[in-house]
Formats: C-alpha cells, sequence, structure tokens
C-alpha cells in the first residue's frame, strides 16, 4: 500500500488524484512546519504531493524539510511551468518529482515510479542535469579521462 499524503484540499481537488486501490491517500491541513512534519511521520507517508502554485506555503522549503526529518516521505512537486533546474536547485535537489502541468493527469503514475525508487523529472532537465555534472567534473584540476 502505498500511503499519499496531500498538502491543501486545494491540491487535492488541483491534482484530480485518481484513487488505485493500491494507495492510501489522506489530505493535509497545517499551521507549522512542525505541525506538517509531525502529520506525515504519524502517517507514515511514502509520498507528499505539493502544489507550488499555492501560495500558502512554499514547495521547496516543505520539500528540503521533509529530506531532512522524513526522509523515507518523497516530494513530488506540481508545477505550474515547465520544470527548469533552477526549480530542482531551490528544492536543494530534494523533490523526487517535478511534474509538468501537462503530465498533472499520469499523477498515479509518477506516484508509482517514485515510489519505486526513480525520479519524475522532464527529460530536457535530465540532460541539463547531466551537461552540468560534466561541466563540473571537467572543470575539476583532477580530471582525467580513462581511456580504454
Amino acid at each position: 500500500m502505498i500511503r499519499v499524503a496531500v498538502l491543501g484540499q486545494k491540491t487535492f481537488v488541483r491534482s484530480r488524484f485518481a484513487f488505485a486501490s493500491d494507495m492510501l491517500a489522506r489530505v493535509l491541513d497545517f499551521a507549522t512546519l512542525e505541525e506538517l512534519v509531525d502529520d506525515i511521520a504519524m502517517f507514515s507517508a511514502d509520498i507528499l504531493i505539493v502544489d507550488e502554485s499555492d501560495d500558502s506555503f512554499d514547495a521547496n522549503v516543505i520539500s528540503l524539510l521533509l529530506s531532512r526529518h522524513c526522509p523515507q516521505t518523497k516530494t513530488l512537486i506540481l508545477s505550474s511551468s515547465q520544470p527548469t533546474f533552477s526549480a530542482l536547485e531551490n528544492s536543494g535537489y530534494s523533490a523526487r518529482a517535478l511534474i509538468a502541468p501537462e503530465q498533472h493527469q499520469l499523477l498515479t503514475k509518477a506516484i508509482r515510479v517514485v515510489h519505486a525508487g526513480e525520479a519524475w523529472i522532464p527529460r530536457r532537465l535530465v540532460a541539463e542535469v547531466l551537461d552540468r555534472f560534466v561541466a563540473s567534473v571537467s572543470a575539476s584540476a583532477n580530471f582525467r579521462p580513462k581511456l580504454l
């Protein structure tokens, strides 16, 4: 059973989350970040869904906070625009999914993918992450490519 916490009723409605027989969903509302962490820990959530367009909280702060206090809970951020490297960076690289608006209908699939230990980010963003990684390694003074 995948335990899915959805942050806020607006997010739950906006995400059009489709219940599946292998998922248990719970809508969370909170007054403080400490309450949120406690609620997620008590629910033993595997996945937390947050909507970055919700003005009542900062999805990046919540993602980073959970990575430190509830590392077993993976954060899925519903983006209001095409996810960028800066969006991933702003989450402290802690979000396991940045779901573009055109993919919101695939939320159930994204939950299963993240629960299986994978990430759900656009391919262009994967390419940009790899390009930046290669550039940082190449810039290193100790970089010596291995020749076969």
